[in-house]
């Protein structure tokens, strides 16, 4: 993934493929911040875990291996 825009907060801002945010999207739930440029938000919260951290970068890999 490419980052669109400097990390400041518990937002994250990147383009990503769109087979890729459609894997993904079978798992988790997360918005597109411009189609155009295949940009998508993701956000934690103030209680995510490590383990939950682990657990997101595991399922972007996944999505990643499975392109083939």
């Amino acid at each position: 993934p490419e980052f669109t825009q400097e990390v400041e907060s518990n937002q994250i801002f990147l383009r990503l493929p769109a087979d890729v945010a459609a894997r993904m999207r079978r798992n988790v739930h997360f918005y597109d911040w411009d189609a155009s440029r295949s940009e998508v938000r993701w956000v934690t919260a103030w209680d995510t875990s490590v383990e939950d951290i682990s657990a997101f970068a595991d399922l972007v890999e996944r999505a990643y291996r499975e392109r083939g």
